[in-house]
């Protein structure tokens, strides 16, 4: 089986026989990788889903009872929801720095 991977030494990319058991490996971790990345960024899925639920809630109650509210929840949900994202995205970074030191 041919693989394409980079040669560090050059700029170019060189031609790499893998064995079925190496492409297995490689296949396994890239899977596992891909399983990872998704982990890390699930939170933020579950949170703008149920902020935006939320949102959505209250705008169809804000309608219905006729309040000058109406419109007034995408705002506050997007504001509420950055402020989340923007504070638990930064934990890693500021861990990350606190490792180096």
């Amino acid at each position: 089986m041919n693989m394409f991977a980079f040669d560090r030494s050059t700029t170019g990319i060189m031609e790499t026989d893998l064995t079925p058991e190496q492409s297995l490996k490689l296949i396994e971790s890239m899977i596992g990788s891909a399983k990872r990345s998704f982990h890390r960024i699930s939170f933020y899925f579950l949170l703008w889903g149920v902020i935006l639920i939320g949102a959505m809630l209250s705008e169809y109650f804000a309608a219905r009872a006729g309040s000058s509210l109406h419109g007034k929840a995408w705002g506050v949900a997007g504001l509420v929801g950055g402020i989340i994202s923007s504070v638990r995205g930064a934990g890693p970074a500021r861990r990350a720095s606190w490792n180096l030191q």
